[in-house]
């Protein structure tokens, strides 16, 4: 049965109930499903993990990460032991190589991955600004008591920096 929009603009299956894409297979199906109506060139990239690093914590615990991650990007990403395989478009491919690599470097620098870093991480990525996240992400201000203040943006870190670099630092807004 085609799926219509309701009123809030949401698509409903029959009888006007919400479809949910909660199963991975599910959201690999609306991808494939996406996928056939106009062909796109797929590629695909492995990343292998080194032994050292823990996967559950580049993955979160029963793979909550790693859903994040799939939902976030328009790839397919398959883990088995300690590669990754990403599918699909080349650019989408290149971006997700480049998240694990950022957060791969976030692991090894002791940082626990949280889904606000990976959001942040992505976001900063997708600017195609100059700025690393894993420099963005890793960049310690003040510790106190266990807590550690960390820049969440690249325009945090810019302030930081230019703080660092003048004596005088106005902020507007």
């Amino acid at each position: 049965m085609p799926t219509k929009p309701d009123v809030s603009g949401a698509a409903t299956g029959g009888a006007g109930k919400p479809d949910v894409a909660g199963s991975p297979s599910d959201r690999r199906e609306s991808r494939e499903r996406r996928g056939r109506s106009e062909p796109r060139p797929t590629a695909q990239t492995k990343i292998v993990v080194p032994g050292s690093q823990a996967m559950v914590s580049l993955l979160g615990s029963r793979d909550e990460l790693l859903r994040i991650i799939e939902d976030a990007l328009a790839s397919d990403i398959h883990v088995r032991g300690n590669e990754i395989t990403i599918t699909g478009d080349p650019a989408d491919n290149a971006l997700a190589a480049r998240l694990f690599e950022e957060l791969l470097e976030l692991v090894a620098a002791g940082q626990t991955l949280t889904s606000d870093s990976i959001t942040h991480a992505l976001g900063i990525l997708r600017s195609g600004e100059s700025e690393r996240p894993a420099d963005v992400l890793s960049l310690n201000i003040l510790s106190r008591r266990g807590r550690t203040i960390r820049p969440k943006t690249l325009n945090q870190k810019r302030y930081v920096d230019a703080i660092d670099r003048h004596t005088i630092v106005f902020g507007i807004g």
